[in-house]
Protein backbone atom coordinates (compact mmCIF):
# COMPACT_ATOMS: atom_id res chain seq x y z
CA UNK A 1 0.00 0.00 0.00
CA UNK A 2 1.33 3.44 -0.89
CA UNK A 3 2.32 5.49 2.15
CA UNK A 4 -0.43 8.07 1.51
CA UNK A 5 -3.06 5.31 1.40
CA UNK A 6 -1.60 3.72 4.53
CA UNK A 7 -1.79 7.04 6.40
CA UNK A 8 -5.41 7.50 5.40
CA UNK A 9 -6.28 3.96 6.46
CA UNK A 10 -4.80 4.60 9.90
CA UNK A 11 -6.85 7.80 10.26
CA UNK A 12 -10.21 6.09 9.64
CA UNK A 13 -12.52 4.83 12.39
CA UNK A 14 -11.71 1.25 13.42
CA UNK A 15 -14.80 -0.36 11.89
CA UNK A 16 -14.10 1.15 8.45
CA UNK A 17 -10.40 0.32 8.42
CA UNK A 18 -11.23 -3.24 9.54
CA UNK A 19 -13.74 -3.57 6.70
CA UNK A 20 -11.16 -2.36 4.18
CA UNK A 21 -8.52 -4.78 5.48
CA UNK A 22 -10.97 -7.71 5.32
CA UNK A 23 -11.78 -6.85 1.71
CA UNK A 24 -8.07 -6.67 0.86
CA UNK A 25 -7.65 -10.15 2.36
CA UNK A 26 -10.45 -11.44 0.10
CA UNK A 27 -8.84 -9.76 -2.90
CA UNK A 28 -5.59 -11.56 -2.15
CA UNK A 29 -7.45 -14.85 -2.62
CA UNK A 30 -9.56 -13.90 -5.67
CA UNK A 31 -8.27 -10.61 -7.11
CA UNK A 32 -10.33 -10.29 -10.26
CA UNK A 33 -13.59 -11.09 -8.54
CA UNK A 34 -13.52 -7.76 -6.71
CA UNK A 35 -11.46 -5.48 -8.97
CA UNK A 36 -12.92 -3.47 -11.84
CA UNK A 37 -11.12 -1.62 -14.63
CA UNK A 38 -10.98 2.13 -14.07
CA UNK A 39 -8.84 4.54 -16.12
CA UNK A 40 -5.59 3.77 -17.91
CA UNK A 41 -3.65 1.18 -15.95
CA UNK A 42 -5.67 1.74 -12.78
CA UNK A 43 -8.31 -0.48 -11.28
CA UNK A 44 -10.93 0.26 -8.64
CA UNK A 45 -12.18 -1.67 -5.68
CA UNK A 46 -15.54 -0.84 -4.11
CA UNK A 47 -15.89 -1.10 -0.35
CA UNK A 48 -19.13 0.50 0.77
CA UNK A 49 -18.87 4.23 0.20
CA UNK A 50 -15.09 4.01 -0.30
CA UNK A 51 -13.16 3.41 -3.51
CA UNK A 52 -9.60 2.14 -3.67
CA UNK A 53 -7.56 2.85 -6.78
CA UNK A 54 -4.77 0.41 -7.47
CA UNK A 55 -2.44 -0.86 -10.12
CA UNK A 56 -1.59 -4.48 -10.83
CA UNK A 57 1.74 -6.08 -11.63
CA UNK A 58 0.58 -9.42 -13.03
CA UNK A 59 4.12 -10.78 -13.41
CA UNK A 60 4.92 -10.22 -9.74
CA UNK A 61 1.33 -10.94 -8.69
CA UNK A 62 1.17 -7.66 -6.77
CA UNK A 63 -1.75 -5.29 -6.33
CA UNK A 64 -0.65 -1.85 -5.11
CA UNK A 65 -3.26 0.39 -3.51
CA UNK A 66 -2.33 3.91 -4.55
CA UNK A 67 -5.14 5.95 -3.06
CA UNK A 68 -8.54 5.55 -1.54
CA UNK A 69 -11.25 7.89 -0.44
CA UNK A 70 -15.00 8.27 -0.33
CA UNK A 71 -16.68 7.67 -3.66
CA UNK A 72 -17.67 11.29 -4.24
CA UNK A 73 -14.06 12.46 -3.82
CA UNK A 74 -12.52 9.81 -6.08
CA UNK A 75 -14.67 10.54 -9.13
Amino acid sequence: MASSADKMLNSLPGNISTRIMKKLDLIALEPFRYIESFVGDYYKIRIGEYRLLCDIDAEKRVISVQIFDKRERIY
